[in-house]
């Protein structure tokens, strides 16, 4: 082999080992963002992509200087993988510490409801009275005849995440629909939502083109509850039944 062959060789393994290099730092950041959690396989990235880094510089030494040269980088590759894995344990400990101050908040969340509707004990009082069995945690619940659909009517829901995968944070947006092609919706739906939405824990939402729907925010699962035709018939719907939200929304 020439001088210029060995060179051409030279450039296009130096190429290979950046490009690989490239890839596993691309491997790793992927890494860490798609499956939820830091753990030693970012460290196998990153180690893979110093070796190739360095691969060439390794190779310049003989016999037992050899020997030393991948001892020493076996040596700093586990030094990564620590620092990675206490990185990991940092971003674990504020995603715990996050995941507690969502909690703290409760499911409501006061600033997502809109100026334009009308809290409901400024427009009278519910009609519903009670059952004097209560879930605390979850009031609603069996309060507004347990099904979402009833006399025609039925109340729905769609859930995304608003604040990232790891977040209890979701958006949810409501809809009181009519079933019943021969009596169309009209009027107003009185929504009830967590108590921990504070004033807008009930509240008011007028019709329009047969539809009731409001979006708000949410912090976890709940009951909603709602009442149409003049608080004659009553709808509920379990958020824990409807898909779309995350992990935490659900556990909340």
């Amino acid at each position: 082999m020439n001088e210029g062959e060995q060179k051409d060789l030279e450039r296009f393994a130096r190429r290979l080992r950046y490009s690989l290099a490239m890839l596993c730092v691309i491997l790793g950041i992927l890494h860490i963002f798609c499956p939820d959690r830091i753990d030693e396989k970012v460290a196998m990235f990153l180690g893979l992509a110093l070796i190739a880094l360095v691969g060439d510089q390794i190779s310049k030494f003989k016999g037992f200087g050899i020997e030393y040269e991948v001892k020493q980088l076996t040596d700093n590759v586990k030094s990564i993988g620590q620092q990675v894995k206490t990185v990991g344990d940092d971003v674990r400990g504020v995603d715990a510490a996050f995941g507690g101050l969502e909690k703290a908040v409760g499911r409501g969340s006061k600033s997502a409801m809109g100026t334009s509707l009308t809290a409901a004990q400024n427009v009278g009082a519910s009609r519903i009275e009670k059952t004097a069995e209560i879930d605390e945690d979850d009031p609603n619940k069996g309060q507004f005849g347990g099904s979402p659909e009833s006399n025609g009517r039925k109340l729905s829901a769609t859930i995304r995440p608003d604040a990232g995968p790891r977040s209890a944070r979701c958006r949810v947006h409501i809809t009181v629909v009519s079933i019943d092609s021969t009596r169309p919706l009209a009027g107003k739906v009185r929504f009830h939502l967590h108590p921990t939405f504070g004033r807008w824990a009930t509240y008011i939402v007028d019709v329009k083109n047969g539809v009731a729907e409001h979006e708000i925010v949410s912090y976890g699962a709940f009951t909603i509850g709602a009442e149409t035709d003049d608080g004659k018939v009553r709808l509920e719907l379990d958020l824990v039944d409807v898909p779309g939200g995350t992990k935490r929304f659900y556990e909340e």
